[in-house]
């Protein structure tokens, strides 16, 4: 199967682009990290696939409207 099948495949079965749905995962991952853990930001980034925590703080804050820092503080008074 070619990539862009793939990707069209992908798309139709699951409403997101591989990517898209890779990166919601990512964040998925992350927040229950930091909800729950105590890991550093660089830490967590290492853990869902990004190479820096700078890297996740840039995605996170674009996807979340908040960075992961501020999340963290949001969700542990929750």
């Amino acid at each position: 199967m070619s990539r862009s099948a793939f990707a069209a495949a992908f798309t139709d079965t699951t409403g997101h682009t591989p990517l898209g749905y890779l990166t919601s995962w990512r964040m998925y991952r992350a927040k229950t990290l930091l909800k729950h853990t105590r890991r550093t930001v660089g830490d967590v980034a290492l853990e869902v696939g990004y190479s820096t925590g700078a890297s996740l703080s840039r995605v996170f804050t674009r996807a979340e409207g908040i960075s992961p820092t501020d999340w963290r503080r949001g969700a542990a008074v929750q």
